[in-house]
C-alpha cells in the first residue's frame, strides 16, 4: 500500500509542481503572474487540488509506514511518523503562503 501511495504521490507532484506551477510562476517575470493565473484558472485549480492530494497522500504514507514498522520497533516507528507529519505540516504551510 505504501508503495502505491508513494507512486501516486510522485505522479500527482509531477503534474502539480513539475508541470502546472511553472506555468504560473516565473521568477524572471513576476509581473505576469496575475495574468498567467487568470488566463489558466482551470489548470490553477487542478494544481491546487493536486497539492491538497499530495498532503493527504503524505499523511497516509506516514500512517502506513508506522503500521508496517511498529512491530519491529515501536519507538522508532512513532518518531518517523511524527517527523513525516511535521514535514507534511511544513509543506502545507509553505503551500498556503
Amino acid at each position: 500500500m505504501t508503495g502505491y501511495l508513494l507512486i501516486l504521490m510522485a505522479v500527482v507532484a509531477g503534474f502539480s509542481i513539475g508541470y502546472a506551477f511553472p506555468k504560473f510562476f516565473d521568477v524572471n517575470q513576476l509581473e505576469n503572474t496575475h495574468s498567467n493565473l487568470s488566463g489558466n484558472l482551470q489548470l490553477y485549480l487542478s494544481m491546487l487540488i493536486g497539492i491538497v492530494l499530495i498532503i493527504i497522500l503524505d499523511i497516509l504514507v506516514s500512517w502506513t509506514i508506522y503500521q508496517f514498522f511498529k512491530a519491529d520497533n515501536k519507538k522508532i516507528a512513532i518518531i518517523s511518523f511524527i517527523l513525516r507529519i511535521f514535514y507534511t505540516a511544513i509543506f502545507g504551510v509553505a503551500t498556503y503562503f
